[in-house]
């Protein structure tokens, strides 16, 4: 099923992108989102708080669905689709 959004998965970072168009089954152009950290953010994975909007600047760019089920883009990011946007970020632990 498609959803709204389409979260980008790296190592340590989820960033949030919007589907702007939806070609095929299998198919999907995405556009990233703009994210600022909330007033209340705190570094803590449960405390990160982030005004996610939209950004209609930023390019659109597509993203594939594959045969692992798993929606890549031209550089084989991984993407997850989800009814909301994400943002998170991995941050240092302070000595």
């Amino acid at each position: 099923m498609i959803r709204r959004y389409a979260n980008r998965f790296s190592d340590t970072n989820i960033d949030p992108c919007e589907i702007v168009r939806i070609e095929s089954d299998t198919l999907l152009h995405v556009r990233e989102m703009l994210s600022l950290r909330n007033p209340e953010f705190r570094p803590h994975r449960s405390q990160q708080v982030w005004d996610i909007t939209p950004d209609p600047k930023r390019p659109a760019f597509p993203i594939r669905l594959h045969r692992d089920s798993v929606w890549r883009d031209t550089e084989g990011r991984s993407y997850a689709l989800d009814d909301r946007p994400v943002k998170f970020v991995l941050l240092p632990v302070p000595a």
